[in-house]
Formats: structure tokens, C-alpha cells, sequence
């Protein structure tokens, strides 16, 4: 089979779609640590918010309350901060991937040309295999017809 022209093309589209699913993962991974890191700050919160309930009940002393409170307001703007974290890990993914969708859409298209190319390629051979067939037959017919000639 005969190397298309469009193979070189093909390739560097090939491999800007492997280096977008590679980066594609990587966000994704990262985006599951931040959002596993979220679910974390949130247990901490509710257990620390639990806790709090507990020594206000058992009678805790104001500046134990207060410490608890300045830890629960502390962790309150991290899971916030969290949070932005993790839309702007989204945006990054959405980005990532709209880019992956692009870059396969481009592979696609040059395969397909090369798909064409090919099947051009294989109808010319096709038709000078056939001509060659009919020449092999007319040369056939022509002797043949020679042959009766003499015979006669």
C-alpha cells in the first residue's frame, strides 16, 4: 500500500490529540484530589461542628467556644477557597476537553481525505488492471481470428 501524502499530517494531528487526552487526565486527576479535599474540609467541619454542639452542652468555657469558633470560621473561608479551586479546575477541564473534541475532529478529517486518497488509488489500479485484462483479451481474439484465417 502506497504512503499517503497526508500521513505526516495525520501523525501531527494523531499526536496533538494524544497530548490533549494526557492533559485532559491530568486536570481530571487534579480535579478529583480538589474535590476529594472538599469532602474532607466539609467532614472536618461537620465533626468540629458536632464537637462544638458537645462541649456547649457539657457546659465548655467561652474561650474554648471561641477557639472552636475561629477554627469552624477559619475552615469555613478554606472550604471557599476550595471550592473556587475547584470551578476553576472545571473551566480548565471543559477547556481541555472542548480542545480534545477539536483535535479529533481534525484527525478525523485528514483520515477520511487519506481514506479517499486510498480508494482513488485502488479504482486506478483497478481500471489499468482492467485495461491491461482487456488487452491480454483483445490479443486473445486477434490471434484467435489469425489462427481461422490460416485454418481456412
Amino acid at each position: 500500500m502506497p504512503k499517503s501524502r497526508f500521513e505526516t499530517i495525520f501523525k501531527h494531528r494523531e499526536s496533538i490529540e494524544d497530548k490533549a487526552k494526557i492533559e485532559l487526565a491530568v486536570i481530571k486527576s487534579s480535579l478529583e484530589e480538589e474535590e476529594e479535599r472538599l469532602a474532607s474540609y466539609n467532614r472536618l467541619q461537620r465533626n468540629s461542628l458536632k464537637g462544638l454542639h458537645q462541649k456547649q452542652i457539657k457546659g465548655a468555657e467561652a474561650s474554648e467556644v471561641l477557639l472552636y469558633v475561629s477554627f469552624l470560621n477559619g475552615l469555613s473561608n478554606q472550604i471557599k477557597r476550595q471550592r473556587r479551586i475547584i470551578e476553576e479546575t472545571n473551566i480548565k477541564f471543559n477547556r481541555k476537553l472542548e480542545e480534545l473534541v477539536e483535535a479529533s475532529k481534525k484527525k478525523k478529517i485528514v483520515m477520511k481525505i487519506m481514506e479517499k486518497e486510498l480508494e482513488e488509488h485502488l479504482l486506478e489500479e483497478l481500471r489499468k488492471e482492467q485495461g491491461f485484462m482487456d488487452e491480454i483479451g483483445i490479443s486473445r481474439y486477434n490471434q484467435n481470428k489469425r489462427i481461422e484465417r490460416i485454418g481456412d
